[in-house]
């Protein structure tokens, strides 16, 4: 079992994503945007922009997250896409071995199952890291749309920790074949690797701030 009880101490000192100094908010905001769009290789030149929106967007001290919806994950999706078209029609490659993404027929109903999930008591009873981790493994596994899934699922997947008062992860860029080798093992039920590697992501963030506020 998976213990949270080192980051929950860092997160009870009262550090918030509103109360940062805007130095070390805008450290993680750029190592966020540097660790997603190293998943996108070669970076296509429209995407970061895009990508810098959607980060805004997410972390807008504004942003009700008390109840998060479909509405929200697709507003997210058009902020890096202009295609009038929702959901993907086509196939698509696999992420990797063990991913298998869904028929496109089944996606509407597989992103209808997945909200009804998230706003469920049992999905409540579980830490922030293991809503944000379990919510990317089931949208990346759906792949929903039919450009920059990926990238949109990060990113909205944030809302579950910033809604229980958590800070961003602070991600490394070096660290993304870790990361692609806990997805994949993810795929094939092994949560446990993605868990950690998010959870000490996040521890990671509190130490900076702590250490630069």
């Amino acid at each position: 079992m998976i213990s949270f009880v080192s980051l929950d101490r860092q997160q009870s000192r009262g550090l918030t994503q509103e109360n940062l100094s805007a130095g070390v908010r805008e450290h993680l905001l750029f190592n966020l945007l540097e660790f997603e769009l190293a998943k996108v290789a070669p970076e296509p030149t429209l995407v970061r922009p895009r990508a810098q929106e959607m980060a805004a967007a997410v972390v807008k001290p504004d942003k009700d997250l008390s109840r998060v919806d479909g509405n929200d994950l697709v507003n997210l999706y058009h902020v890096v896409s202009d295609t009038q078209q929702i959901y993907r029609q086509e196939p698509v490659q696999p992420a990797n071995p063990a991913h298998h993404p869904f028929d496109p027929a089944m996606i509407p109903t597989a992103i209808g199952r997945f909200f009804e999930w998230v706003q469920s008591p049992s999905f409540e009873e579980m830490h922030a890291v293991e809503q944000m981790t379990l919510s990317q493994i089931r949208l990346c596994e759906i792949q929903p749309f039919p450009e920059h899934s990926h990238l949109t699922v990060s990113f909205f997947c944030l809302f579950f920790l910033l809604r229980r008062g958590y800070l961003m992860p602070l991600y490394r860029v070096e660290e993304l074949e870790d990361f692609n080798r806990a997805l994949e093992q993810a795929f094939l039920l092994s949560t446990e690797d993605l868990v950690r590697f998010n959870a000490r992501a996040c521890e990671r963030s509190y130490q900076y701030a702590l250490k630069n506020r």
